[in-house]
């Protein structure tokens, strides 16, 4: 099983939230299949809610397409349909239009606008990621942040030197270590100076 998240680099990687829900864009059962549904799940930092922005161009209009790290499938509009309430599915990257969405910025959200149908990105009432016709609703509106963020920066939590406390007389010689533990990634390295 290929996973996007081994060829990209973390800060690359987002989750896509509803400002109005607080759930996350999800594929359907784990999202390998090609055809799952997008629906809304609570985040849990699976790789089926984890997406690439990647950016694309219709005619001269800046586009993003919604790539899965999961499955490198998109979120597409089922059928390349232009009716409002038309279901999102995974499928494969055909180059066709309505597989690009416009990202506008609405307050401190933003808004996926699908270039062919004009329609947004939203949750229905049962969850489903729908698009839907330009609105004020939350369900519209989405927070996209870097998926490694949510799992919070990386920090020291504690270091601990041996000898703990040495006093040393000038031109003595002392070997010293230290444990680092840190989270997320900190670096485990001791930087050694004398005061």
């Amino acid at each position: 099983e290929t996973d996007l998240r081994q060829a990209l680099s973390r800060d690359k990687i987002v989750s896509i939230k509803n400002a109005e829900t607080n759930k996350a864009l999800c594929i359907n059962g784990g999202g390998a299949a090609t055809l799952s549904k997008v629906f809304a799940w609570d985040y849990s930092g699976q790789a089926n809610q984890q997406w690439y922005l990647q950016p694309s161009k219709v005619g001269a209009q800046e586009t993003v397409k919604l790539l899965n790290v999961k499955n490198f499938h998109l979120a597409a509009v089922d059928g390349g349909s232009s009716n409002d309430g038309a279901e999102l599915i995974i499928w494969q990257d055909t180059k066709e239009d309505n597989q690009n969405w416009i990202m506008e910025t609405s307050g401190e959200y933003v808004k996926f606008k699908n270039v062919t149908s004009g329609l947004y990105l939203a949750f229905s009432a049962d969850g489903k990621a729908i698009q839907t016709a330009a609105g004020d609703s939350k369900l519209q509106q989405w927070k996209v942040e870097n998926a490694y963020a949510l799992e919070g920066m990386p920090a020291v939590t504690s270091v601990s030197v041996t000898p703990k406390d040495k006093a040393m007389a000038a031109g003595e010689k002392q070997q010293f270590s230290a444990a680092v533990i840190g989270t997320n990634g900190a670096p485990e390295t001791v930087d050694w100076t004398i005061d």
